[in-house]
């Protein structure tokens, strides 16, 4: 699947309140964690259950955060998350740019 498959308004408008939040919430924290473990969070939070289209039990990332497992994600900073967190370390609503891990770190 690429960004473009995936249409703006339905998938990365309903999650981007969200994942900012989380964001901008261990960046004044002062910790770091990887691009999945925000992911995970945000799914075991419940808040993006109402939007759900498929029976949870048959969603490989819920099932993935659930046992917490490790996900490699080279290049994530190209993606659209990656480029809506770039945009909040320039405009700095996020101060350290370190508070997403990158995939650098993962290898």
């Amino acid at each position: 699947v690429t960004d473009t498959c995936i249409p703006e308004m339905e998938a990365m408008r309903r999650i981007e309140t969200h994942i900012e939040r989380l964001w901008m919430a261990r960046d004044q924290a002062g910790e770091s964690a990887f691009p999945h473990q925000f992911m995970y969070r945000l799914l075991l939070s419940g808040a993006l259950e109402p939007y759900y289209q498929i029976d949870p039990e048959n969603s490989w990332m819920l099932a993935a955060a659930r046992k917490n497992l490790p996900m490699f994600v080279p290049g994530w900073e190209d993606s659209t998350l990656g480029n809506m967190y770039a945009g909040m370390c320039i405009t700095g609503e996020v101060q350290r740019v370190h508070t997403v891990r990158t995939g650098i770190e993962a290898m």
